[in-house]
């Protein structure tokens, strides 16, 4: 499945992503609003909304939000948890939207930005704000863990689908090399320059039901064939069942603030 292809997934699967995908931690938002000098009359872009779950979290604060998703069924749902909201919506990819020239104060992107083309991307966010604005790109991490169950859990892997223990969750030193390289990325497209690198750590427990249903909204399990990926989920759900029935992820949010050059 190509890049294309693997983006355009989530939309297959809009209610499961939305019933099992976690948001974000409300400090998270408190620090964007700080370092981006955010208020009443701010407006906000956000590309990939989703359903709308980092959407929610801005909109409940009152500002006024243009999402550009390019998923029909994910547009559906965010539209009717923000009904009642200022918040409009955009059906297309990012690089493909008519930009709207210098009209917003925040760009923002979770859990997203990666799929769009690092040679459109910037240009295009940076088109989008007023001089002096500000993009926030962020993404939940869960940094791997060597205990029992996670080794049992990474030799089901082994087994059913080895190609996802390279994709599996980083250690935190490859985490941390991860974020310099976003910074540098970020930095080199010479249209933004980081002013913040910030992580919120957070933990959230899974039932067995719920952590196979959260693996199901992952683009690398949604390409796999309904065999090698029956495998992989019974032998998860087994190995989960004998270490109590549920499981903790530890969750880092990392945070990337940049302010347009110029």
């Amino acid at each position: 499945m190509d890049p294309d292809e693997r983006r355009l997934s989530f939309n297959r699967i809009a209610e499961a992503y939305d019933r099992f995908r976690p948001s974000y931690p409300a400090a998270l938002i408190d620090h964007v609003e700080r370092i981006a000098r955010l208020d009443s009359r701010s407006r906000l872009l956000e590309i990939g909304c989703g359903p709308g779950k980092a959407t929610l979290l801005f909109a409940e604060r009152g500002y006024e939000i243009l999402c550009i998703e390019p998923g029909t069924d994910l547009i559906g749902i965010a539209a009717g948890k923000l009904r009642g909201y200022p918040v409009s919506f955009v059906n297309c990819m990012f690089e493909e939207w008519q930009e709207t020239t210098q009209a917003f104060d925040l760009v923002y992107s979770a859990q997203a930005f990666h799929w769009v083309p690092k040679d459109v991307g910037y240009a295009k966010a940076a088109g989008a704000l007023k001089p002096g604005g500000y993009l926030a790109l962020f993404w939940n991490r869960s940094p791997r863990r060597e205990d029992a169950l996670h080794q049992q859990i990474e030799a089901v892997y082994q087994r059913c689908a080895p190609e996802l223990i390279e994709e599996a969750n980083q250690t935190p030193k490859e985490m941390a090399k991860y974020e310099m390289e976003q910074t540098a990325e970020i930095q080199a497209s010479g249209h933004f320059r980081v002013v913040s690198v910030s992580c919120f750590p957070w933990t959230k427990r899974y039932t067995c039901e719920a952590y196979l249903g959260l693996l199901s909204t992952h683009s690398d399990h949604i390409v796999l064939s309904p065999e090698r990926l029956e495998c992989a989920l019974k032998g998860l759900g087994e190995v989960i069942e004998r270490f109590g029935g549920s499981l903790e992820l530890h969750y880092s949010t990392v945070l990337y603030v940049a302010r347009k050059q110029g």
